[in-house]
């Protein structure tokens, strides 16, 4: 009784128990006072998720959001590496004042996080330089709503002469192994970063997917050794800032495409917050040629050995013998097939429990695989397990290969086991996700009081999985569903716009309302949304051209009411406002 009271009060604690992970987040801004005219760039770093989702900052009412990105990074600081998921969100501020940034909160396994708010001092005009420059003589880009106005204090920021700033030498080159390759076969993909300057933050910001190639990066380590080497008469340190086994799933010329990086320079003379300057370099596409081999299409490509333990060599007829396969090598582990025994009338197999371990080495991806083969003999005498056989086409010998282990003999003895009444001698085989118990017990002796016989003790024994099971598929189906909902995106989005057209008060607020929206319906970046692309988005989803002068109109009328004086009257505004919220709803109909 004892033992099945400790089980059962530890299937319970496994059904309450959290599994912790180390989870952080942190916000950031890049300046604490700004003018109403600039941008405030917003940041949230999000560490211990692989896949998080953006954070929601609708709490933040100063500040409507222009645009937001998307990115990971990594830091190298003292030679030690940290990595993260940033979202940046660029901000612009609707009035002038001390603002709030506040706190934002987010979920995590259960848990809610939250972030420091921050204070925002916000002047008119603009006090903030584009680029992290200054508008010394030639006026650069004030912000996302420079009406490029004569500026008072232009002339005294002329009179003051410019830091010198830094020479920025910095670039990315590339390595692979190879070229010219067969179908399946491993080719390690490379990209160093040579620099002159002090690097504080590499982002890559393009997506890090090739198509054609089944691919495993390398994990970021925690610590980054550089190396110096020279080049072009110059002497530079260099990093390995990414690397990647690509192992092709096609025939033919496949593209490596070009990947693109944010580096951030330090700069002691910027006028950043961070005192650094953000520069990006993109990496060349790359040719590789895949080949099918000849006659046998499909055979896995590597350098692998195979081998079979076997534990002992006699056994009697009612124990269970577990055998273990060893496969190591260089190629692809995680696809690689595992042979095992084909049925056998001398013996029962059971489904054997497999482990697959990756790692980079100077050679690429190396790993080993384990699979435990456990047999149950039907009968006595000499029995032979056969040879297990992989066929493979091995890069180093460039031919098909057969890799076997040695048949291995078994002397099986004694007399098979008969189960008597309800309880049997042998026991089932109990699997778990690694490990195989296998219990062997004899008649149980007849107690008083047997709980594990009345339904109430099974109710109980089962409850905590029904737990469990409600848990999974609240967490990891229902929750899954409603995230990634097509259907339902669109409908929050357009209930958002709606809800901040109708919250409209001035004239000047629509033109960003409408740029948002068309800018998520077209998949358009901020920078390329013009009229022109709205007029043909409208036109393209069948919208009558009354309608789409009347959504450029209330455009353009309100990208000009933020720098005039003259306001539309509350009737107008409401009209406007009706008028465009009734367009809105013919596009969700038809999309």
């Amino acid at each position: 009784m004892r033992k099945f009271t400790l089980l059962y009060i530890l299937l319970i604690l496994s059904a309450l128990s959290l599994y912790p992970n180390q989870f952080e987040i942190t916000a950031s801004v890049d300046a604490v006072k700004l003018g109403l005219d600039d941008t405030l760039i917003y940041t949230i770093k999000i560490k211990g998720n692989n896949n998080p989702v953006k954070p929601n900052i609708s709490i933040i009412k100063d500040f409507k959001t222009v645009q937001t990105q998307r990115g990971s990074e990594f830091s190298i600081i003292n030679g030690v590496t940290s990595y993260y998921t940033n979202f940046t969100f660029y901000l612009s501020p609707k009035k002038t004042g001390i603002l709030k940034i506040e706190p934002i909160s987010y979920s995590y396994k259960g848990k809610v996080y939250t972030t420091r708010g921050f204070d925002i001092e916000v002047v008119k005009g603009s006090i903030k330089p584009a680029n992290g420059n200054r508008r010394m003589g030639n006026r650069g880009l004030r912000s996302f709503f420079d009406n490029s106005l004569n500026d008072p204090f232009d002339n005294m920021l002329i009179r003051r002469r410019a830091p010198q700033r830094q020479t920025i030498d910095v670039f990315l080159k590339t390595d692979i192994s190879k070229k010219i390759i067969k179908k399946g076969e491993q080719i390690i993909y490379t990209i160093y970063l040579y620099t002159l300057n002090r690097i504080t933050n590499v982002s890559l910001i393009t997506e890090q997917s090739f198509p054609g190639f089944f691919q495993e990066w390398k994990p970021l380590s925690n610590q980054i050794e550089g190396f110096k080497k020279e080049y072009d008469g110059k002497i530079y340190q260099v990093y390995e800032i990414r690397k990647v086994a690509l192992f092709p799933t096609k025939i033919g010329t496949l593209t490596i495409p070009a990947l693109k990086f944010a580096i951030n320079v330090y700069d002691p003379y910027s006028f950043a917050f961070s005192n650094s300057r953000k520069i990006f370099r993109t990496t060349n596409e790359i040719k590789i040629n895949s080949m099918k081999i000849k006659g046998q299409a499909g055979l896995p490509v590597g350098s692998y050995t195979i081998k079979l333990s076997v534990p002992k060599r006699q056994i009697d007829i009612n124990d269970i013998l577990t055998v273990k396969l060893k496969i190591t090598g260089v190629g692809n582990i995680k696809t690689l097939p595992v042979p095992s025994f084909e049925p056998n009338p001398d013996f029962k197999i059971f489904e054997p429990v497999i482990k697959r371990e990756t790692h980079f080495t100077k050679r690429g991806m190396e790993g080993i695989i384990s699979s435990d083969i456990t047999l149950n003999f039907k009968r006595k005498g000499t029995i032979t397990l056969p040879a297990l056989k992989l066929k493979i086409f091995d890069s180093i010998k460039n031919k098909i290969v057969i890799l076997q282990t040695v048949p291995v003999n078994i002397k099986v003895s004694g007399i098979k086991e008969k189960s008597n009444g309800s309880i049997p001698v042998q026991h089932t085989i109990a699997q778990t996700q690694f490990d195989i118990s296998y219990i062997r017990e004899g008649v149980l002796k007849k107690k008083s009081i047997n709980y594990y016989n009345l339904q109430w003790f099974y109710i109980l024994l089962i409850l905590p999985f029904i737990i469990n099971i409600i848990i999974f598929l609240k967490r990891f189906v229902l929750d899954s569903y409603l995230n990634n909902s097509v259907s339902l995106k669109n409908k929050r989005f357009f209930n958002k716009i709606q809800k901040n057209l109708l919250a409209v008060k001035n004239y000047g607020d629509i033109h960003s309302i409408i740029e948002e929206y068309f800018e998520e319906k077209s998949n358009v970046g901020f920078s390329d949304l013009t009229n022109e692309t709205i007029e043909n988005y409208l036109t393209k989803m069948k919208i009558c051209d009354s309608d789409i002068k009347l959504v450029l109109r209330i455009k353009t009328e309100s990208e000009s009411a933020k720098f005039s004086p003259l306001k539309k009257d509350s009737m107008k505004l409401g009209s406007d406002i009706k008028n465009l919220l009734k367009i809105l709803k013919k596009i969700e109909g038809k999309g």
